[in-house]
């Protein structure tokens, strides 16, 4: 049954967290965890279990990396996200008081028996990083947002969330297996692989995979696609989203979209990051940029 989490006072005050747990079997425990934090936060953490994590955020962006990388990604609702959780440290940034919360759920993936590239390669290396991602839908988000931020009293309640918890897991699980299908005919030509790479890219401006996402997606080592980009594009993976999502920055300013309106579709919340983006890729700023189009739309 549903065991208690907090509420517990963390970071010298800065944020409260309550929530609860339940173990779904021996080697399967999961948690609902409800963050309320009162100032901006950037700390260190390790998960409390080994093995894999999956998680579904429900409220909240987060800014995720592990500690010994440069590399980060976005943490966002809409999202699964499956994950290495043996004693890998984690920086997270929390930049918005307010609620950051979600279902996660724990794997002994040594133990349990689940058909995915991510679990084999776990019982591969365990040392080895693993993360992926796969959108879900509006159902399946809806369901972890309905579930009881605290514990619940009611044993009806109770019995409810557990039910409620399993559903989502088996749904999600099936969602991760049906994405990995190509995976049984992997592409065995580097060029169509960094290809595939670059094609999830473009379609993907708004919530990019992170590197080691992206790798797992087309089959491929994270280094060989690094190093892929560099040979094939003349450029890092980052410096290649960054060029798509000029070229659709671009297309929406000659359609007459606006400066902000043009960043938010193309992944920037910030549009003096977007700004920055586009004045390096293009060499002007969007406002000089709308300025000449202009000029040549009269001419």
């Amino acid at each position: 049954m549903l065991n208690p989490l907090g509420p517990l006072s963390l970071f010298e005050g800065q944020a409260t967290l309550c929530g609860w747990t339940v173990s779904l079997s021996p080697h399967i425990h999961a948690a609902y965890a409800d963050l309320e934090i009162h100032a901006p936060l950037s700390e260190t953490f390790s998960e409390p279990m080994p093995g894999l994590a999956l998680y579904i955020p429900d409220s909240g962006v987060t800014h995720v990396g592990a500690a010994q990388s440069s590399e980060q990604f976005q943490i966002a609702p809409g999202m699964a996200y499956l994950y290495s959780a043996d004693a890998v440290a984690y920086r997270v940034s929390m930049q918005v008081p307010g609620r950051y919360s979600g279902l996660k759920v724990f794997f002994d993936a040594a133990q349990v028996s689940v058909p995915l590239a991510e679990f084999r390669q776990y019982r591969r290396n365990p040392k080895r990083p693993v993360f992926s991602q796969i959108p879900i839908d509006a159902a399946v988000l809806q369901r972890v947002t309905e579930l009881p931020k605290s514990h619940p009293d009611a044993l009806a309640t109770a019995l409810s969330a557990v039910s409620d918890v399993s559903h989502v897991l088996s749904g999600l699980l099936a969602d991760f297996e049906a994405i990995r299908q190509p995976e049984k005919t992997p592409i065995r030509n580097l060029g169509a692989q960094l290809h595939a790479a670059d094609a999830y890219l473009k379609a993907q401006l708004i919530n990019p995979p992170s590197v080691l996402c992206l790798a797992n997606l087309v089959g491929l080592n994270h280094m060989t696609l690094k190093r892929g980009f560099k040979k094939h594009y003349g450029m890092t993976v980052y410096g290649r989203l960054r060029h798509w999502r000029m070229h659709a920055a671009k297309t929406l300013l000659e359609a007459g979209a606006s400066v902000t309106e043009s960043s938010l579709q193309v992944g920037y919340s910030n549009p003096s990051k977007f700004a920055a983006a586009f004045r390096q890729e293009t060499g002007v700023n969007p406002s000089q940029y709308l300025t000449q189009q202009s000029v040549c739309l009269k001419g």
